[in-house]
């Protein structure tokens, strides 16, 4: 699997959760944990990671798909949208970011190991 040490950037706490929980029981890594987009690109240079999940709204400044923007073109991170708000708007902006996948909230586990594993 090449994408074995994996970030959460989510603003629902149960979601984070589950979703770490989920990814843990198949041996993937997830790093850590983040509630904004603006606490991940605090500390994204000490990272040393090979996948962001990113939901789309989140807390702060910024939204998921302006962050993954900064990502992608910085540091070339693969990024996979997590979101509830699946509207053709949002996804035309979300896939101006080249993401790996999209996941439209509640996710099934088979979903997210299956867009992790990928």
């Amino acid at each position: 699997m090449k994408n074995n040490k994996i970030i959460i950037v989510e603003d629902e706490l149960l979601i984070a959760k589950l979703i770490k929980k989920t990814l843990n029981m198949e041996n993937i890594k997830v790093v850590s944990t983040y509630k904004s987009a603006e606490a991940l690109l605090d500390e994204i240079e000490s990272l040393n990671i090979d996948l962001i999940i990113m939901d789309i709204k989140l807390e702060g400044e910024l939204d998921g798909i302006e962050a993954a923007k900064l990502i992608k073109k910085k540091y070339n991170i693969p990024i996979l949208f997590l979101t509830a708000y699946a509207d053709d708007k949002i996804l035309e902006r979300a896939m101006e970011c080249d993401p790996i996948g999209y996941l439209v909230k509640p996710c099934r586990k088979k979903d997210i190991i299956s867009s992790v594993k990928t």
